[in-house]
């Protein structure tokens, strides 16, 4: 494969404000089979106000891109049915610092994800609507505990006649422990629970409707070290996500990230 992948960075910073935007484009050329060719385009922007005691950020990430990277970096899922997707993603959140120790924080999660020319393929559109409240409290200038909901609703919105309406309602509650060992070493553990209902009308070719209930349990470790030029970082998290394909799915995911200046 050969990439090339130009971008551009903007944005504006002061004492209470930051806004970053990201655009970028991707020219994907594959050498021996030039169906998986794609031209991919990728708009992220970021938006944090601070306030006296409080903090609001904004964060929207969309792209139009294939189904032969995306599927795999989100879920794991190596799809064989590659197509270009569309998402849009906004996600607002509000912190209050009640005091130097607890910070309470409600956050709200929009996204919209569609497949083009998905007709004749497993792949089918989705969107999702999450709010995220979460308690952050500093044990000390080092160690901090994190308490985080997540109440999830993700729609599919098969536009074959031939394939079920799918609706997903979960709960979940994550703890997580944070420590700063030192100004370029921090290390997270923690672990969550999760219960799912689903719901999935008849169709055409099967009319009974469906329902049934899931639970389990989700995890993440992470070791982040940095210093002025480079940063390497490591994770390994059980988690949830929308595969694409009418489903969810749970993602066991072990992975490295280094850069260096």
């Amino acid at each position: 494969i050969l990439s090339v992948s130009p971008g551009l960075l903007f944005g504006l910073e002061t004492e209470v404000r930051k806004v970053t935007g990201k655009l970028r484009v991707a020219a994907n050329r594959f050498n021996k089979d030039k169906d998986l060719d794609s031209n991919d385009a990728f708009f992220d922007i970021n938006w944090s106000e601070k306030g006296e005691r409080s903090e609001f950020s904004l964060v929207s990430n969309n792209s139009f891109d294939s189904t032969l990277s995306s599927q795999v970096e989100a879920t794991g899922n190596r799809t064989e049915e590659r197509k270009q997707r569309q998402k849009i993603s906004v996600n607002p959140n509000y912190a209050y610092n009640y005091d130097a120790r607890l910070t309470l924080a409600l956050g709200y999660r929009y996204e919209d994800v569609g497949f083009r020319d998905a007709a004749g393929t497993s792949l089918v559109d989705y969107r999702s609507n999450e709010l995220l409240p979460a308690l952050r409290y500093r044990l000390d200038e080092r160690n901090e505990l994190q308490v985080n909901t997540r109440l999830w609703q993700l729609i599919t919105v098969p536009s074959d006649l031939d394939k079920s309406r799918s609706t997903f309602k979960s709960g979940l509650v994550n703890f997580l422990y944070n420590q700063a060992i030192d100004e370029s070493h921090n290390w997270s553990a923690g672990a969550g629970f999760y219960s799912i209902n689903e719901n999935t009308t008849g169709n055409r070719i099967n009319p009974l409707e469906h329902t049934e209930r899931f639970n389990g349990a989700t995890a993440l470790a992470k070791y982040q070290t940095k210093n002025e030029y480079g940063a390497l970082s490591f994770i390994a998290a059980r988690e949830v996500n929308p595969s694409g394909e009418n489903t969810l799915l749970l993602t066991n995911r072990i992975g490295m990230d280094y850069t260096q200046g």
